[in-house]
C-alpha cells in the first residue's frame, strides 16, 4: 500500500473511532478500553480520542 493510502486509511479509522466515542458517550467502559489500549500499545492514542470526544 502506498504511503498516501496508508495515511488516509489510518485517518479514516481515527475518525471512525472518534465517532464511536461521540455517539456512545458515557456508556463506554473507559476503564476497560484503557486497560486494553495500554496492553496493545495504543493507550496514548485512546487518551487523545477520549479527550477530543469529550470536547466536542
Amino acid at each position: 500500500m502506498s504511503q498516501q493510502r496508508e495515511f488516509l486509511s489510518r485517518l479514516i479509522e481515527r475518525f471512525d473511532a472518534l465517532g464511536i466515542v461521540q455517539m456512545q458517550g458515557d456508556t463506554l467502559d473507559r476503564d476497560y478500553l484503557r486497560r486494553w489500549a495500554t496492553e496493545i500499545g495504543v493507550g496514548d492514542l485512546l487518551g487523545k480520542l477520549l479527550a477530543i470526544g469529550a470536547d466536542i
